[in-house]
């Protein structure tokens, strides 16, 4: 799926009318008065914050909260609860965020509010959503959509089929998301709705784009623009102008595009809407990097991590030191590559397993609500089997007794057999720790050798030992050179022609060299060198933290399949066995 600025279609329904009091007089008649206006002006307090500064807004609504609760106004206690929870959603709290809105709308339940209802439902549906749990997500937004079509609703019927549309647009189920955004566009314009009918020609815009329908997505978002201009709505203008330029850039009219970018960036520091400066930066640098211009791809990207790490952005900031790491790959600096990319698999590591205590968690409440079923259905079979008969019960025995001796033959055999495997290949991975450490010596005693010899030394020694040509020995000397001080091999695209273009040489010259003296091919050399990285840094400790799969990344594979069967030809075990038994052995 495309990157994009915005795809929220949100029209907010609190309860409340904007209020025009400001907030000293607002804290004034909290100390004045008392009871359910007490609860009402602290609600409206949460209210007004609701927006701009999130911590104010569940301070206030938490007063509330605990008035309301005094005083045994449910009404009031309902809609704290409400605020408490749209200030942890717009924190990124949202386990937090989904347990208040699910006790205001308990509450909401039990006094038939309707309207609060609704808008509870669709919260959570949304929340759901930024939360990556789109099947709940879409079935509260059908809750809200099914109450919303039976009390005549258009306005609210329009706000969740957009808000679905979202969901089927974050799965990339395009043909769904194009048919929810087109129902609320047909609703909006019945309604004559000018802010909704922009914000669904938008949404529809990104549907077609991603279905490379170019033409039609160029003319939506052109006239959501017009729209948006006309009843000066600058939020979803820049929205519309960010997801264009994403077009234009697709497109190859990256002019184009940087002025459809410029508009929007305008917008938003005009907005003081800095949430979405890491994406718009983020789409900068890739543009520039289509045009070749790296230096001002690379200020883009910093300008992106800066933005991610300041807003707790880990998707952003992810992106942003991978974009960092190719950019700087690609420039030939394999020492920042190699930073921006340890960097980048550190954070992805991170979130895979942020991810997977989710689906445990997830897993676990499954589990719980089926549990009672499965005991009943467990007492069940005991029953049945304690009433069977005695001499079927003894033939049972007598069957299983012979099942259990030959079942113990046949484990002793394997056992044996597995003995045996396992202590050769516990002798492998002596002998691969062995390899990691004279490796690594080696690397420390050839950079200490540096400085005493030249590179005519180095020849004559390689010329004397195996060759008799001397443009032979001293290639060899430069390849070897190159791998240890610059470490091109843990670049996952490098290639025969960039190393022959860093060495000064033609690629069949060099080609040759490789195979004559090493015996392999260029690709063969250049996975050796890898899989020594990739040795060292499974049996330190201090990387226990990297997935195998990002230890393979680090050392220059570009895949795990690739690195595993590498690793296997070289060393005779797999990774996975040898960081395992490397830790068995060191403890």
């Amino acid at each position: 799926m495309k990157k994009v600025l915005f795809i929220l279609f949100f029209f907010p329904a609190f309860g409340f009318t904007q209020i025009s009091q400001n907030v000293d007089s607002l804290l004034h008649l909290v100390k004045t008065t008392s009871g359910a206006q007490k609860v009402y002006v602290l609600n409206t307090l949460a209210f007004l914050y609701s927006d701009t500064a999130f911590n104010k807004s569940i301070e206030y609504a938490t007063l509330a909260n605990q008035t309301s609760i005094e005083i045994d106004d449910k009404p009031g206690e309902a809609i704290a609860l409400k605020f408490i929870g749209f200030g942890h959603e717009g924190k990124g709290d949202y386990e937090q965020a989904l347990e208040y809105y699910e006790k205001s709308l308990s509450i909401q339940k039990i006094l038939q509010n309707d309207s609060e209802i609704l808008t509870l439902l669709n919260s959570m549906g949304i929340v759901f959503k930024k939360d990556g749990n789109f099947t709940l997500g879409i079935e509260y937004l059908i809750q809200a959509a099914r109450k919303q079509d039976a009390m005549n609703d258009t306005t609210g019927l329009a706000m969740s089929y957009s808000n679905i549309g979202n969901i089927y647009l974050k799965m990339e189920d395009y043909p769904q998301a194009l048919a929810y955004y087109k129902k609320c566009y047909d609703l909006v314009v019945l309604l004559e709705n000018q802010y909704g009918i922009g914000l669904s020609l938008m949404n529809i815009g990104m549907v077609q784009s991603n279905l490379k329908v170019h033409e039609k997505a160029n003319k939506s978002y052109e006239e959501a623009i017009k729209i948006f201009l006309e009843i000066d709505a600058l939020y979803p203008l820049a929205a519309t102008y960010g997801n264009y330029a994403e077009l234009l850039s697709h497109e190859g009219h990256y002019a184009q595009a940087i002025a459809q970018l410029d508009k929007a960036v305008m917008l938003l520091d005009r907005l003081k809407n800095k949430s979405q400066l890491a994406e718009a930066f983020l789409m900068y640098g890739k543009i520039y990097t289509k045009i070749g211009d790296y230096k001002t791809a690379i200020d883009y990207f910093t300008k992106a991590l800066a933005e991610a790490k300041e807003n707790n952005q880990k998707t952003a900031l992810k992106e942003s030191y991978q974009e960092l790491a190719k950019v700087w790959a690609v420039l030939h600096n394999y020492k920042n590559a190699f930073t921006f990319n340890t960097l980048f698999h550190q954070l992805k590591d991170s979130l895979v397993n942020t991810e997977t205590r989710k689906q445990i968690s997830d897993i676990q409440t499954k589990y719980e609500t089926e549990k009672k079923e499965r005991e009943n259905v467990l007492l069940k079979s005991e029953n049945e089997i304690a009433s069977m008969k005695l001499d079927t019960k003894n033939k049972t025995i007598v069957s299983l007794i012979v099942v259990m001796v030959l079942f113990a033959f046949f484990i002793g055999v394997i056992i044996i057999e597995y003995s045996t495997k396992r202590k050769a290949y516990n002798h492998l991975v002596k002998q691969n720790l062995l390899l990691a450490k004279s490796e690594r010596d080696y690397a420390v005693r050839d950079i200490q050798d540096e400085g005493d010899q030249t590179e005519e030394t180095t020849t004559e020694n390689l010329k004397a030992s195996k060759f008799a040509n001397e443009n032979d020995a001293a290639l060899i000397h430069k390849i070897e050179q190159l791998m240890l001080e610059e470490k091109p091999f843990l670049y996952s695209g490098i290639n025969l022609d960039e190393i022959c273009q860093k060495l000064n040489t033609n690629r069949t010259y060099l080609s040759n060299v490789i195979n004559s003296h090493f015996g392999k091919n260029f690709n063969e050399f250049v996975n050796d060198y890898r899989i020594k990285v990739a040795r060292q840094m499974l049996a330190d400790p201090g990387k226990n933290h990297f997935s195998i799969e990002g230890i393979g990344q680090m050392s220059g594979f570009n895949s795990r399949s690739t690195f595993f069967t590498c690793f296997k030809k070289a060393t005779g075990i797999t990774p996975s066995y040898y960081r395992n038994s490397v830790k068995s052995i060191k403890s």
